[in-house]
């Protein structure tokens, strides 16, 4: 699965090609736009930082190719009744590079990721099949890289956050323990433990 930075870079390449296509002259206005859009999709992940892991919050409606034109309608609607002006070539960019997000995922998925329910779902709610590609595009790379930012970073997070007494007296993670779900919620799997970052 790729990761936001490969999210980004896509999705300024994509946004580039359309800018050149429809004449757009680039700025820091389409360049920034292009790599928040790329990275829309997987505000989801939320969930999985609250502790809800599993395939039906990640991964699920805002990979849908249709949830996502819906998502386009609103925020042009919403574009029209504030009081600003945006070049169209601009929005276009920004779409294209909204719409980079699921397919770069697809090509990054392989069956082992596939195989726990994390595909794309092109056309939920209509289908649910989710796609993925048997020769992934750098999905080890990618795996081990968030692996050992994850063991590198568990080890010089602060640790000044309670262990215990959380809100609602649940425990609250420490520095450490937020890196390791955040690096779960990256690689689309359960909180992995100090054990298994240390390997």
């Amino acid at each position: 699965m790729a990761l936001p930075i490969g999210h980004a870079v896509v999705g300024v390449a994509t946004a580039a090609v359309v800018a050149r296509a429809t004449g757009t002259p680039g700025s820091p206005e389409l360049w920034i736009g292009a790599v928040v859009a790329s990275g829309v999709p997987d505000l989801d992940m939320i969930a999985y930082v609250l502790g809800y892991r599993s395939p039906k919050y990640h991964r699920n409606a805002t990979h849908s190719l249709l949830v996502m034109a819906a998502m386009v309608a609103v925020g042009w609607l919403v574009l029209q009744a504030l009081p600003v002006t945006l070049e169209a070539g601009v929005a276009w960019a920004w779409v294209a590079a909204f719409f980079s997000h699921p397919f770069l995922d697809i090509v990054t998925t392989g069956p082992s990721t596939a195989a726990r329910g994390y595909g794309i779902p092109l056309f939920w709610p209509l289908s649910t099949k989710r796609f993925y590609t048997t020769s992934p595009i750098m999905e080890t790379l990618d795996i081990q890289a968030v692996r050992l930012g994850a063991r590198v970073l568990g080890r010089v997070a602060p640790r000044g956050l309670p262990s215990r007494g959380g809100v609602g007296g649940r425990a609250a993670p420490g520095g450490a323990g937020l890196v390791r779900r955040l690096a779960a919620a990256l690689l689309g799997e359960r909180d992995p433990g100090p054990d298994r970052l240390g390997e």
